[in-house]
């Protein structure tokens, strides 16, 4: 999968949203916070929107919680991704993205 180029100030909110903005400056911060970035979207599986707060939320989400989650070196010592977030990659990965609205509104049934 190509890399996706991610602007700026995404990233920054990136940052902020996993409690790094004081260490943007890092440049080992900053290579594990954009491998984590990219992992994310390879996981999530499908195109990068860059237009979607769903798919940015689940992108924040992932990245804080490898980010934070980064030492676990054996699968007893690992956790599972949060429920919240968990039910957010399942929204995006059950419909197109084009589909998924983005105004955090719940749809009727």
């Amino acid at each position: 999968m190509a890399r996706v180029q991610i602007a700026p100030d995404r990233m920054q909110r990136i940052y902020a949203y996993a409690n790094l903005t004081d260490q943007m400056a890092d440049p080992e911060v900053s290579a594990t916070v954009e491998s984590l970035a990219d992992a994310a979207i390879e996981y999530l599986g499908i195109p990068y929107s860059a237009d979607s707060k769903l798919y940015e939320l689940a992108l924040k989400g992932l990245v804080a919680h490898w980010y934070d989650n980064r030492d676990a070196i054996s699968p007893s010592s690992m956790t599972e991704t949060p429920l919240g977030l968990r039910q957010i990659i399942n929204k995006l990965k059950s419909r197109p993205i084009s589909s998924v609205p983005d105004s955090g509104t719940k749809s009727s049934r």
